[in-house]
């Protein structure tokens, strides 16, 4: 991609969190249960790195949502 006001590289450089191989249903979906569970700002990026990769899994275990490969 190229480097310009707006470009991917530029959004990635102001905090842009990607959806990986997520479908846009999947990452909106993904958004409203961190939110819906106060996930702190930390943890809502490493979410979408795990769950946007391809063969992870998640699991809801005592109220949290899990990553793991």
């Amino acid at each position: 991609t190229y480097s310009f006001p707006g470009s991917e590289i530029d959004l990635l450089g102001r905090g842009l969190i990607t959806a990986g191989a997520m479908t846009g249903a999947h990452a909106r979906m993904l958004l409203r249960l961190l939110l819906a569970a106060a996930a702190p700002a930390g943890e809502i990026g490493p979410a979408f790195r795990a769950l946007g990769t391809p063969g992870t899994a998640a699991e809801l275990l005592g109220g949290r949502l899990v990553v793991s490969r």
